[in-house]
């Protein structure tokens, strides 16, 4: 079927745009008028339109928009707005074309008659795997609008998680690179003046001022070169690590590191415990949610750590017998489940676990950044010393020789 581009008003004039699917102008015109539209304009989507609906399957939503769009869609849902007004009036709302098309696709699939799991779980990439999953647990038990809404919070604290983890380092990536820029340009553009006035007077520069003025030289001559290769460098390593050995090895080394290993262990364990908390929460068999969480996690190894868990709990492991198995997941985590498991209380405890961890992960980034910026200030001003003192070593030469 081909599709259309169209604006319509209803019955009470209100002004509505859209695609829908039809074969031919006239068939899509029929189909707007049985759902109760009055077409003012239709046209064939453009191809541009159509490459941009196609990749937007093929790109995960952020989590912020994620959040904001189940936020809406639970408040319209529980007000007993008709599931298709609801996608049709969070399109129409949508700040980008990528949203809008994702929208459009899902409403025409639910108008065709697929459920709404169905329809989410048809648009790709686009939506994680958890929201199709919650929404088919809302749909059997009858409560969509609180789907949406345990969807949006745990897309927000997803959101929040990540928002503190970047905040806490953009300070120390600014002085990084503010510091980077001032000596690039004292290096190639105010040294080498001063350098040059003392050795024009016959002054034997000392060694910081040789070895500053060399590497001035030496960036000038091949600094674009250099910039080059480790541009080629980072688009090499860029690649390799898109690929199973290189993510795997990315992984590996990540987890390992000295200080950022355990923050980025604490960061996975908290996407996992909150991911399979929602689920369990919502009535998801633990196997599916151990599935499906395995889509969610960033870290290779974490995901092969629930895929292993998933394959001994359908042998008849327990859940904290099969997440013990991998030696991946803190004891905190598997004992926490094993309380649950004898209480009935799984999805609350995992989400004790998952708000513990979120704590100690925004305080270990606290702790990082107050340990990084006095030890960047520290090489800052080495480095900054190391400049003034070849600047001002030819200056008391040059004063010593004019006393005498």
């Amino acid at each position: 079927m081909a599709q259309f581009v169209y604006t319509a008003r209803d019955a009470q004039g209100r002004l509505f745009q859209g695609v829908v699917e039809g074969d031919s102008q006239g068939a899509a015109v029929m189909r707007l008028r049985s759902q109760g539209y009055l077409v003012t304009s239709l046209r064939p989507q453009s191809a541009s339109a159509a490459r941009r609906a196609a990749g937007s399957a093929g790109r995960t939503a952020p989590a912020r928009s994620l959040a904001v769009f189940c936020r809406q869609f639970a408040t319209l849902v529980q007000a007993g707005v008709p599931v298709t007004n609801a996608l049709r009036i969070c399109g129409d709302q949508a700040d980008t074309a990528a949203w809008r098309d994702a929208l459009t696709r899902i409403r025409l699939q639910v108008e065709k008659g697929d459920s709404l799991s169905a329809a989410f779980g048809a648009v790709g990439r686009f939506f994680p795997p958890l929201v199709a999953s919650m929404i088919e647990a809302g749909e059997l038990s009858g409560t969509l609008d609180e789907s949406f809404a345990g969807l949006a919070v745990h897309f927000e604290k997803e959101h929040d998680l990540r928002q503190k983890v970047i905040g806490a380092l953009i300070y120390p990536v600014i002085v990084v690179f503010v510091a980077a820029v001032v000596i690039t340009v004292l290096l190639l553009f105010v040294l080498p003046n001063f350098l040059n006035i003392f050795q024009s007077s016959g002054i034997t520069l000392p060694w910081p001022a040789r070895a500053l003025l060399a590497l001035g030289r030496f960036v000038k001559a091949q600094g674009l070169w250099a910039l080059l290769l480790v541009v080629a460098g980072a688009a090499g390593a860029g690649a390799w690590f898109g690929t199973p050995r290189g993510r795997s090895w990315r992984d590996y080394r990540l987890l390992r590191l000295p200080i950022f290993g355990r923050l980025a262990q604490n960061i996975e364990v908290t996407r996992t415990a909150r991911t399979l908390a929602t689920m369990l929460k919502s009535g998801i068999p633990a196997l599916s949610a151990l599935r499906m969480s395995a889509g969610v996690v960033g870290n290779v190894h974490f995901r092969r750590a629930l895929e292993e868990t998933a394959e001994a709990v359908r042998g008849g492991a327990s859940l904290a017998q099969g997440l013990g198995q991998t030696k991946m997941f803190p004891g905190l985590l598997v004992q926490m489940v094993e309380v649950g498991e004898s209480t009935g209380t799984v999805d609350s405890m995992l989400s004790h676990v998952a708000g513990f961890f979120e704590q100690e992960a925004e305080n270990r980034v606290k702790g990082l950044t107050t340990a990084l910026e006095p030890a960047i200030m520290l090489v800052v001003g080495v480095i900054v010393a190391f400049i003034v003192a070849s600047v001002m070593l030819p200056m008391f030469e040059m004063a010593t020789a004019m006393t005498h």
